[in-house]
Order: C-alpha cells, then sequence, then structure tokens
C-alpha cells in the first residue's frame, strides 16, 4: 500500500510540469511588429505599447489600470481604453483626438504598475515606426 501511495504521489508530482505551460507560444520581435502594424495603421491617436514581463492577461490588469488614468486616454475604445494583447506582449492605448500624449507619463505608468516599458509603437502617417521609452529621470 505504501508503494503504491508513493508511486501515485510521484506520478503527481512528474505531470506538475504539464500544467504550467506557458499560456501562449512565445512571441517574436518580429510579430510583434507585426501585430503593432496590424493595430495601428491608420490610428494616430494610439500606442503600441511592449512591456517586458507581461505574457498573460492576468497581468494586465495592473498595467490597464494605471495606464486608463492617463490625461486624454479615450476610455470610450477598448476597455476604458486600453486593449491587452498578452500573445503578443502589446498594450494598445487609444488617446482623444489631438491630445497630446506624454510618453514620459506612459512610461511612468507602466512602471507603476510593475512592468518595465522597453518600447512603443505609433503610427507616423505612413508607417508605424518603433521607438524607445526615454530613461527615467
Amino acid at each position: 500500500m505504501k508503494r503504491f501511495l508513493s508511486l501515485l504521489i510521484l506520478a503527481a508530482l512528474s505531470s506538475a510540469p504539464l500544467a504550467a505551460r506557458p499560456q501562449f507560444k512565445a512571441t517574436t520581435p518580429e510579430l510583434r511588429l507585426q501585430a503593432a502594424q496590424d493595430y495601428l495603421h491608420n490610428q494616430p491617436n494610439q500606442l503600441a505599447i511592449y512591456a517586458k514581463g507581461f505574457v498573460c492577461s492576468s497581468c494586465g490588469i495592473g498595467l490597464r489600470i494605471h495606464l486608463k488614468k492617463l490625461d486624454s486616454v479615450d476610455q470610450q475604445h477598448f476597455d476604458k481604453g486600453v486593449l491587452m494583447d498578452a500573445s503578443k506582449q502589446l498594450l494598445i492605448v487609444a488617446f482623444e483626438a489631438d491630445a497630446e500624449v506624454s510618453i514620459d507619463a506612459v512610461r511612468d505608468a507602466v512602471y507603476s504598475a510593475g512592468y518595465d516599458p522597453e518600447h512603443y509603437y505609433q503610427w507616423n502617417g505612413e508607417s508605424v515606426d518603433m521607438r524607445l521609452f526615454p530613461a527615467a529621470k
């Protein structure tokens, strides 16, 4: 009986890593750029943000809370102004038309949520540019 219980426990423990698989396949910078281009095409009032460590929808809750508090976020778009694409590690933030977006404030909101803002994507009128966030002062 003891041997049977030992084998049962061993079997349960050895299958635990299978349940802990990532929710999505790993993305690449190229796939992330393509997704940003798809989201931002002809969307001058939106930013796509890559936040290092944002890998699941649950991770994004804090990011959404901090980003939606930014001045001029258009909360009529997406979910309170923020669309989360965890599979590509992107947050799309919609801003009100003609709003002056503070990239420093966006960076600080991502930091406040506990993540590292790596870079962001923005429509330039013809295509999507990728830009690094400026260093915090």
